[in-house]
């Protein structure tokens, strides 16, 4: 993915066309590999990583209207989006991570006594 050139301030992600441009690649045949799972996967990584940076402005933005703002309801809905951010920023460090070793104990009822499966002594009525 190309974040676009120095002349733009933001740093923009170009758009197909001029990425490939930049790059020095038709735009026929990046559409091919856009076909790739590997190149799928890194794309998806790179504009999870492009929404991270972008939201790392989101509580210095939130923080401008919350101070700034002459509209009573902006500045509620910034002080409760800031304290939702903070709610989340605690529940993220206190979660326990589930990765690693997972002991199972294990109690077994104990087996029950033999059953005698011997056939029964038979006695003939005409022994007696």
């Amino acid at each position: 993915m190309v974040w676009g050139n120095d002349a733009n301030p933001d740093a923009l992600p170009l758009d197909l066309i001029a990425a490939c441009a930049a790059a020095g690649v038709k735009p026929y045949r990046m559409r091919g590999y856009l076909d790739r799972p590997s190149v799928i996967a890194h794309l998806r990584a790179e504009h999870r990583k492009f929404r991270e940076v972008t939201c790392c402005g989101n509580a210095a933005a939130l923080q401008k209207v919350r101070n700034t703002s002459e509209n009573g309801m902006a500045i509620v809905a910034a002080v409760r989006a800031l304290d939702g951010m903070q709610g989340e920023d605690a529940a993220r460090t206190n979660a326990v991570d589930q990765r690693g070793v997972c002991i199972r104990i294990v109690t077994v009822a104990p087996q029950p006594a033999p059953i005698d499966i011997t056939p029964p002594k038979v006695i003939d009525a005409g022994e007696q």
